[in-house]
């Protein structure tokens, strides 16, 4: 069975909207504004020079998060 169509709308309330936003983003209570593209560059050049173990500690390949998957649902 299908679900009813959702109609979208903006929320006009100033109040209402920033609540809103809190409550889909509880950590970011701002948004986050590039100042300059050189600011831009150093931070990307700190990610480069670290070690590709650092990169690759949080990365999962299809297989690994299949078998996650896979172990928790046996747990259920």
């Amino acid at each position: 069975m299908r679900r009813k169509k959702l109609t979208l709308a903006g929320i006009s309330n100033d109040n209402v909207r920033t609540a809103s936003l809190k409550k889909r983003r509880p950590d970011e209570s701002e948004l986050m504004i590039w100042s300059s593209h050189d600011e831009v560059q150093q931070i990307l050049d700190e990610y480069r020079k670290k070690p590709k173990l650092d990169h690759l500690k949080k990365m999962v390949n299809k297989e690994t998060y299949l078998k996650k998957r896979i172990t928790k649902a046996k747990e259920r």
